[in-house]
Protein backbone atom coordinates (compact mmCIF):
# COMPACT_ATOMS: atom_id res chain seq x y z
CA UNK A 1 0.00 0.00 0.00
CA UNK A 2 1.25 3.30 -1.23
CA UNK A 3 1.93 6.40 1.41
CA UNK A 4 -0.64 8.41 1.62
CA UNK A 5 0.22 12.39 0.67
CA UNK A 6 -1.95 15.05 1.39
CA UNK A 7 -1.40 17.71 -2.20
CA UNK A 8 -3.42 20.49 -0.80
CA UNK A 9 -0.78 20.37 2.65
CA UNK A 10 1.91 20.48 -0.19
CA UNK A 11 0.62 23.90 -2.14
CA UNK A 12 0.21 25.28 1.52
CA UNK A 13 -3.81 25.25 1.73
CA UNK A 14 -6.03 23.53 4.36
CA UNK A 15 -6.64 19.81 4.72
CA UNK A 16 -9.55 17.38 5.97
CA UNK A 17 -12.99 19.23 6.06
CA UNK A 18 -11.85 22.76 5.50
CA UNK A 19 -9.66 21.68 2.20
CA UNK A 20 -13.18 20.42 1.32
CA UNK A 21 -14.12 24.43 0.90
CA UNK A 22 -11.52 25.47 -1.16
CA UNK A 23 -11.82 26.56 -4.68
CA UNK A 24 -10.35 25.99 -7.82
CA UNK A 25 -9.23 28.87 -7.93
CA UNK A 26 -7.65 29.16 -4.53
CA UNK A 27 -5.95 25.52 -5.66
CA UNK A 28 -4.64 27.35 -9.05
CA UNK A 29 -3.23 30.51 -6.89
CA UNK A 30 -1.78 28.42 -4.40
CA UNK A 31 0.14 26.32 -6.82
CA UNK A 32 1.37 29.22 -8.89
CA UNK A 33 3.16 30.44 -6.00
CA UNK A 34 4.57 27.52 -4.53
CA UNK A 35 5.47 26.82 -8.00
CA UNK A 36 7.50 30.60 -8.21
CA UNK A 37 9.17 29.30 -5.88
CA UNK A 38 10.26 26.09 -6.65
CA UNK A 39 10.99 26.95 -9.88
CA UNK A 40 14.23 25.38 -11.47
CA UNK A 41 15.41 28.80 -13.39
CA UNK A 42 15.02 30.05 -9.69
CA UNK A 43 16.92 27.62 -8.48
CA UNK A 44 20.04 27.51 -10.87
CA UNK A 45 22.32 26.16 -8.34
CA UNK A 46 20.21 23.52 -6.64
CA UNK A 47 20.19 19.96 -8.11
CA UNK A 48 17.08 18.82 -6.52
CA UNK A 49 15.16 21.78 -8.55
CA UNK A 50 14.31 20.29 -11.14
CA UNK A 51 13.20 17.02 -9.26
CA UNK A 52 11.26 18.92 -6.63
CA UNK A 53 9.48 21.02 -9.42
CA UNK A 54 8.42 18.19 -11.41
CA UNK A 55 7.10 16.51 -7.82
CA UNK A 56 4.77 19.49 -7.48
CA UNK A 57 3.41 19.73 -10.48
CA UNK A 58 2.31 15.81 -10.36
CA UNK A 59 0.59 16.96 -7.59
CA UNK A 60 -1.14 19.56 -8.51
CA UNK A 61 -2.32 17.69 -11.46
CA UNK A 62 -4.12 15.44 -8.84
CA UNK A 63 -5.32 18.34 -7.06
CA UNK A 64 -7.09 19.33 -10.64
CA UNK A 65 -4.66 22.21 -11.28
CA UNK A 66 -3.29 21.32 -14.26
CA UNK A 67 -5.35 20.61 -17.24
CA UNK A 68 -3.68 18.05 -19.44
CA UNK A 69 -5.65 18.11 -23.06
CA UNK A 70 -3.42 21.66 -22.71
CA UNK A 71 0.08 19.64 -22.66
CA UNK A 72 2.09 18.00 -25.76
CA UNK A 73 4.83 15.79 -25.43
CA UNK A 74 7.81 15.88 -27.12
CA UNK A 75 10.28 13.74 -28.51
CA UNK A 76 13.63 14.62 -30.28
CA UNK A 77 16.76 12.42 -31.50
CA UNK A 78 19.78 12.32 -30.47
CA UNK A 79 21.38 13.82 -34.13
CA UNK A 80 21.42 17.42 -35.14
CA UNK A 81 20.94 19.63 -32.72
CA UNK A 82 19.76 19.45 -29.08
CA UNK A 83 16.87 21.30 -27.55
CA UNK A 84 16.70 23.48 -24.06
CA UNK A 85 13.77 24.95 -22.47
CA UNK A 86 14.30 28.44 -24.04
CA UNK A 87 14.54 26.41 -27.64
CA UNK A 88 11.42 24.53 -26.91
CA UNK A 89 9.40 27.79 -25.75
CA UNK A 90 10.75 29.68 -28.88
CA UNK A 91 9.42 26.99 -31.26
CA UNK A 92 6.17 26.18 -29.61
CA UNK A 93 5.34 30.26 -29.10
CA UNK A 94 4.61 30.18 -32.73
CA UNK A 95 0.86 27.95 -31.78
CA UNK A 96 -0.24 29.95 -29.06
CA UNK A 97 1.29 31.18 -25.29
CA UNK A 98 3.24 28.75 -23.89
CA UNK A 99 2.67 28.28 -19.77
CA UNK A 100 5.78 26.02 -19.00
CA UNK A 101 8.33 23.64 -20.57
CA UNK A 102 9.68 20.76 -18.20
CA UNK A 103 12.33 18.74 -19.37
CA UNK A 104 12.33 14.95 -18.70
CA UNK A 105 14.61 14.15 -15.91
CA UNK A 106 14.52 10.33 -17.30
CA UNK A 107 14.66 10.68 -21.45
CA UNK A 108 17.24 13.77 -21.82
CA UNK A 109 15.52 14.09 -25.63
CA UNK A 110 11.83 14.45 -24.09
CA UNK A 111 9.68 16.99 -22.62
CA UNK A 112 6.19 18.59 -21.63
CA UNK A 113 5.02 21.76 -23.00
CA UNK A 114 2.26 23.40 -21.20
CA UNK A 115 -0.31 25.58 -23.45
CA UNK A 116 -2.40 28.21 -22.85
CA UNK A 117 -5.31 26.93 -24.80
CA UNK A 118 -6.06 23.52 -26.17
CA UNK A 119 -6.30 25.52 -29.69
CA UNK A 120 -2.61 25.80 -29.22
CA UNK A 121 -1.92 21.88 -28.49
CA UNK A 122 -4.21 21.31 -31.79
CA UNK A 123 -2.15 23.72 -33.99
CA UNK A 124 1.16 22.46 -32.93
CA UNK A 125 0.51 18.85 -33.12
CA UNK A 126 -0.34 19.41 -37.08
CA UNK A 127 2.67 20.77 -38.49
CA UNK A 128 6.07 19.14 -38.19
CA UNK A 129 8.41 21.45 -36.11
CA UNK A 130 11.62 22.22 -34.64
CA UNK A 131 15.18 22.23 -36.59
CA UNK A 132 15.05 21.25 -39.72
CA UNK A 133 18.05 18.79 -39.13
CA UNK A 134 16.27 17.09 -35.97
CA UNK A 135 12.37 17.73 -35.90
CA UNK A 136 10.40 17.28 -32.84
CA UNK A 137 7.92 14.61 -32.73
CA UNK A 138 4.93 16.47 -30.93
CA UNK A 139 1.54 14.30 -29.21
CA UNK A 140 -1.06 15.48 -27.23
CA UNK A 141 -1.18 14.44 -23.85
CA UNK A 142 -4.41 13.64 -23.66
CA UNK A 143 -6.71 13.59 -26.75
CA UNK A 144 -8.23 16.55 -28.34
Amino acid sequence: MGVFVDHYLILGLQSGEEGCKVSIEEIKKAYKKKAILLHPDKRANDPNAVAEFQELQAKSAQCGVIDKEKMVRVWWAKVGCDYSVENLRDVFDKFGEVENVIMSCKNERSALVVMATKEAVIAACRFVCGDGSNPLLVFPLQGY
